[in-house]
């Protein structure tokens, strides 16, 4: 019977999850900047967290999440929160990432 070596399985195997890791730490970095931008946005423009949620019919908490970059956000949250803002979904991402 036929062995492969150790570090050969160990290559292949890993390979598709490393890529994966690294994807989904960039991934949550870009989250974290997008959140970061949203909050320095919604503070130049006077809001607070709750204020802003409510001028947009999203809840705090969500917004507490995006703001944090825990949060997910699908296109048509960012773009109520785009509008909230007063600016475009490209200008929100723009140089992100």
């Amino acid at each position: 019977m036929f062995k492969r070596p150790i570090y050969k399985w160990t290559l292949y195997s890993c390979e598709p999850n490393c890529r994966q890791t690294a994807k989904l730490l960039e991934m949550d970095e870009f989250q974290s900047q997008l959140g970061m931008r949203i909050r320095r946005l919604r503070e130049k423009r006077g809001y607070t967290q709750e204020s802003f949620a409510d001028a947009c019919g999203l809840h705090r908490n969500f917004m507490g999440s995006v703001e944090r970059g825990r949060q997910n956000l699908t296109l048509k949250s960012l773009r109520i929160i785009a509008q909230g803002l007063g600016t475009s979904m490209a200008k929100l991402l723009s140089g992100l990432g």
